[in-house]
C-alpha cells in the first residue's frame, strides 16, 4: 500500500517543473510549446484548478485540473502548433493512446497481478515508451498525453460507471498519470537531443582529426 496520496506526485512535479522552466532548464522543448510565462502559467492554473469540480449528472463529477485544462491544452497544441498535414496523424496517435490507456486499465482491473509497482507508475511509464516510439516530435508528443490520457480516462470510467459510487472524471490518480508520463517523456526527449548532439560533435571532431 503506498503511503502517497493519489495527485500528490502531480502536485509535486508541476511545481518542480516550474522552477526548472523559469530557470531555463528544457527551453529547446518548451521553444516549441510557445512563450515560457504561458507555460509557466499553464503549469500553476493546473495546480489551482486541482480543487475545483463540477457536477455533469447525478454521480459524474469533472476535475477542472485533472480533465477541463488537459483538454484545453490538447486543443491549442493540436491547432496552434500542429501542422495541418500533421494534425490527422495526431490524432489517430492520440486515440491509440487513449485505447492503450483504457486496455491497461482493462488489463489491471481483470488481474491486479499484473502490477508490480504502483498502479500510476506502472501506467506512465508504458505510456511514455508508446508515446516516444509512435510519434518523432517533442511537441506531438506532449499532445498525445494530455488527449490520449484524459480521453483515455473519460472512457474508462464511462465503461464502468455502474461500478462506481462516484465518478470524478480526472481525479488525483488520472492526474499522476499525466504529469509522471509528461516528466518522462520531457526527460527522455532532452536525453535523445543531449545523446544526438554529443554524436555529432564526435562525428565532427574525428573528421577534423581525419584531415589533420
Amino acid at each position: 500500500m503506498s503511503i502517497i496520496n493519489d495527485g500528490a506526485i502531480s502536485i509535486i512535479i508541476q511545481i518542480i517543473l516550474s522552477i526548472l522552466i523559469i530557470t531555463d532548464w528544457f527551453s529547446s522543448t518548451i521553444f516549441e510549446l510557445g512563450v515560457k510565462k504561458r507555460v509557466v502559467l499553464y503549469i500553476m492554473a493546473g495546480l489551482l484548478m486541482i480543487f475545483i469540480s463540477f457536477p455533469l449528472r447525478s454521480n459524474w463529477e469533472i476535475n477542472l485540473g485533472g480533465f477541463v485544462l488537459p483538454i484545453i491544452g490538447y486543443l491549442f497544441i493540436l491547432f496552434k502548433r500542429v501542422s495541418s498535414k500533421d494534425k490527422i496523424q495526431v490524432l489517430t496517435a492520440t486515440l491509440l493512446l487513449a485505447s492503450s490507456y483504457f486496455l491497461l486499465k482493462e488489463l489491471i482491473l481483470l488481474e491486479p497481478i499484473i502490477l508490480f509497482m504502483k498502479e500510476s507508475y506502472q501506467i506512465s511509464i508504458l505510456l511514455s515508451i508508446l508515446v516516444i516510439l509512435i510519434a518523432s516530435k517533442q511537441v506531438h508528443r506532449f499532445a498525445l498525453i494530455l488527449g490520449g490520457i484524459t480521453f483515455g480516462e473519460f472512457i474508462f470510467n464511462f465503461r464502468h460507471q455502474e461500478l462506481l459510487y462516484r465518478v470524478v472524471v480526472g481525479d488525483g490518480e488520472a492526474r499522476d498519470v499525466l504529469w509522471i508520463s509528461l516528466l518522462i517523456v520531457l526527460i527522455l526527449d532532452n536525453l535523445i537531443i543531449d545523446v544526438k548532439n554529443w554524436f555529432k560533435k564526435k562525428s565532427k571532431l574525428t573528421i577534423t582529426l581525419r584531415i589533420r
